[in-house]
């Protein structure tokens, strides 16, 4: 059932760039020492802690040109991006399901946009992110979705088995890991919310956006990237695609 509220989807809106600014920060730090999430805010240039009006979700980016209240340190824009992908999504979530579906899945997009951060910015997939989106994925797809048990199983057995027979075998061959330890956990995560079947379709698309990304990357002559290229990336990005399909 559409959802007309709009009021409802300017709130969905709202919720989508705060949880992203806060999932860009938690990002972030998430590699930092002696920095955790609940340090506050602050200039990376002058250490000044930022006042509520500079943490405003996409308006602060905007009013303050993309630079700090100081004027002396440019702000990443991935905090603008990342708040204006996820508030969008909510609102498109909102608008096309009911709202105890619109939750899980807004749930489902802000965990796939934090493994897509901290892939992106660390090369690092955060474990026990990935088993709660897991344990989600599962009650939403098994309970809620009354889908059979066996379907998020399989998706979870399948997602991990699969990367982790493939490095396996490679590592006998080459003698070293061709993915990153955490890419089978994401992918059996995200399988916890696909099943089987889309798993494979899955990894199918993010495998050939990788291929596309490395062909760019070799026209642009940085070839000497395509040794650390993240499958994390490509998974978070090929996911909604496969969902919707």
């Amino acid at each position: 059932m559409i959802n007309h509220n709009y009021f409802y989807l300017f709130i969905s809106f709202l919720l989508g760039s705060a949880i992203a600014s806060f999932l860009y920060a938690w990002a972030m730090r998430i590699c930092q020492t002696g920095e955790t999430i609940l340090d506050p805010s602050k200039c990376r240039f002058c250490e000044k802690k930022l006042s509520p009006l500079e943490l405003i979700p996409i308006l602060s980016w905007l009013i303050q040109r993309g630079r700090c209240y100081c004027q002396k340190h440019r702000l990443s824009s991935g905090y603008f991006i990342s708040e204006i992908v996820l508030s969008s999504a909510f609102v498109t979530i909102g608008y096309n399901y009911p709202m105890l579906d619109a939750l899980f899945l807004s749930f489902f997009a802000s965990a796939l946009l934090f493994f897509f951060l901290t892939d992106a910015m660390h090369q690092v997939l955060y474990l026990p992110m990935m088993v709660l989106n897991g344990i989600v994925g599962f009650f939403y797809l098994s309970y809620y979705q009354d889908q059979s048990i066996a379907i998020s199983l399989g998706g979870i057995f399948l997602g991990f088995a699969v990367l982790y027979s493939i490095n396996f075998i490679y590592l006998k061959i080459k003698q070293r890991q061709g993915f990153g330890s955490g890419d089978k956990f994401l992918l059996a995560s995200i399988g916890a919310w696909l099943g089987p079947m889309k798993v494979i379709k899955l990894l199918f698309l993010a495998s050939w956006l990788g291929v596309i990304y490395a062909l760019f990357l070799m026209y642009k002559g940085r070839a000497n990237l395509l040794t650390k290229l993240p499958l994390g990336l490509f998974l978070s990005l090929a996911t909604p695609i496969i969902y919707l399909t």
